[in-house]
């Protein structure tokens, strides 16, 4: 009498299944039902099996340490190029630069793509130090031994040197002379391109959450 043959299951890869077995003890597939409907989340991509799902990043602010780290580098360097005789002028293209430039190196830095609004916050940041280091840079250049006139006379010889009316000169002329109003043209001059600077840099942020959102 032949003695019937004892058939195994056994996976598409070839592996032999153990009684009971839901998953391939050698490539992991799914054999039963209930084992395939547990899986599909993970084979979709919508699950990362034995890893935690990551934390997002903080909201963009000045109280985030790595918003401020990603914009303090292109901030240092729109401010340098702007403070040169020949490049200062071209700040229209650097200012928006350090925007972009500043997103890139958030994205680097947490994984995250910043949205549009995200991309502007981190672009004001930017201009907001950049203006602080412009400032700065005016500043000591100052304090530094130099031939050159002081405000008031600098203004004095433009207006010498421009075509005008002499009853509209000398109107000019006495608004240079009161040092309470020069005060004020000049605090209205810094809050003028402390909003260029910041108008830029937020340009370029948005610009940057744009490009670099489907990378």
């Amino acid at each position: 009498m032949a003695a019937g043959r004892v058939t195994t299951a056994t996976c598409s890869c070839g592996a032999p299944l153990p009684d009971g077995a839901q998953f391939c003890p050698a490539c992991g597939r799914p054999i039963t039902e209930e084992a395939k409907a547990a899986d599909a989340p993970r084979r979709t991509g919508r699950v990362t099996p034995n890893q935690p799902e990551a934390t997002p990043p903080p909201p963009i602010n000045l109280a985030n340490r790595q918003a401020l780290r990603a914009a303090y580098f292109p901030a240092l360097a729109a401010a340098l190029l702007s403070s040169l005789p020949w490049v200062g002028p071209l700040l229209f293209l650097w200012y928006p630069l350090s925007g972009f430039l500043c997103v890139h190196g958030y994205r680097k830095r947490t994984g995250f793509s910043p949205t549009l609004g995200e991309g502007a916050k981190l672009g004001g940041i930017t201009g907001v130090f950049s203006f602080g280091i412009s400032l700065l840079l005016v500043a000591l250049n100052s304090l530094l031994p130099s031939d050159r006139p002081d405000l008031s006379e600098s203004l004095r010889q433009q207006l010498s040197r421009t075509a005008m009316d002499e009853e509209i000169r000398g109107q000019v002329l006495q608004i240079i002379d009161d040092p309470g109003t020069l005060a004020a043209l000049l605090l209205l001059a810094i809050l003028a391109m402390l909003g260029v600077a910041i108008g830029l840099t937020v340009v370029g942020g948005v610009l940057g959450a744009k490009v670099l959102e489907d990378e």
